[in-house]
């Protein structure tokens, strides 16, 4: 990973991974018209980074429906 703003000034830098913070949603599992399970994941997790030149930047991931048969 590289942090942005550096990428932009064309400067090097070493990123550190800081806090994370995760939601807890719940979202009911469905089986749809053609019998096709799914279990829905609606939650993000957002993690902090700092790199070495003094840039912070965060990151949020998130789950997108997952099919299981």
């Amino acid at each position: 990973m590289k942090c942005p703003e550096c990428e932009k000034l064309g400067l090097k830098s070493v990123v550190y991974e800081g806090t994370a913070f995760s939601t807890c949603v719940y979202s009911q599992p469905y089986y749809d018209e053609n019998g096709i399970y799914y279990r829905p994941d609606n939650n993000k997790t957002t993690t902090e980074y700092k790199c070495s030149n003094g840039h912070s930047f965060k990151i949020e991931h998130g789950v997108k429906d997952e099919t299981h048969l």
